[in-house]
């Protein structure tokens, strides 16, 4: 899967790039959602400049919000909590 990432701190314009990352498999009570938009607020570029109180831990992706589709969810995901929609066969998600 192709993502965004940046793996130091510093000018978005130099720090920010599209890597090739492994896809994720779902944990027990996890989904796995398909980014279609992730947007990334003017918060996010302080914490990929360095200046934000909380600084995730690197490499790391900005943005925590999304729009994307249910690939997988685990069989045992019955407390899972999400906004959705049914779209033909597809589940919409909203975090």
């Amino acid at each position: 899967m192709k993502a965004f990432v940046f793996e130091r701190t510093g000018n978005p314009n130099d720090v920010l790039a599209v890597r090739e990352l492994p896809e994720p498999k779902p944990g027990p009570g996890e989904i796995l959602v398909r980014v279609r938009l992730s947007p990334v607020h003017p918060s996010d570029m302080h914490i990929m400049r360095g200046r934000f109180g909380r600084q995730p831990t690197l490499p790391a992706s900005p943005g925590i919000e999304c729009v994307g589709v249910v690939e997988r969810l685990d069989r045992r995901c019955r407390s899972c909590t999400w906004h959705a929609r049914r779209s033909s066969e597809r589940l919409g998600f909203v975090a």
